[in-house]
């Protein structure tokens, strides 16, 4: 999730769909794809990408897209909407999740100037034992230049 060239390219391909919002944090870009199945958002903003699966609609307009093009873009992570929570727990390989479940990798990256906090997560919600809301995250805090 932390590169960005997807979502350039998810830009070129659907710029009818580009939504740009700002908050007191900074800018926020974001792109709605539906596949049929689910609608996929795609966001940048000051601190990272991230990406949202859900199995409701956005109030936003989203482009249209074939089914195959959501297992693309979750890297074929085995995790489906729909499936049970079983299901998910085995894709990724863990003992069991719950009606709501995030898994996350924290650290504290050296690599800038100061240190810089970065998360990243997979969140995962369930509705009468089915996964209706899938949520990546790259979160980096800050300023990385300071």
């Amino acid at each position: 999730m932390g590169d960005t060239a997807l979502f350039e390219k998810l830009r070129a391909s659907f710029p009818n769909y580009v939504r740009i919002e700002y908050e007191d944090v900074g800018k926020y870009t974001a792109i709605c794809v539906n596949t049929n199945r689910s609608y996929m958002t795609f966001v940048v903003g000051p601190f990272g990408p991230y990406l949202v699966v859900s199995a409701k609609k956005p109030e936003h307009p989203c482009a249209e897209a074939d089914a195959s093009f959501a297992q693309t873009m979750l890297l074929d992570a085995g995790l489906r909407l729909g499936q049970s929570k079983a299901e998910a727990a085995a894709a990724l390989k863990i003992n069991s999740v719950f009606d709501a479940t995030q898994i996350a990798f924290e650290e504290t990256d050296p690599l800038y100037k100061r240190p810089v906090y970065h998360k990243q997560a997979i969140s995962m919600k369930f509705n009468s034992d089915h996964l209706t809301l899938i949520l990546i995250e790259d979160y980096r805090e800050g300023n990385m230049d300071e």
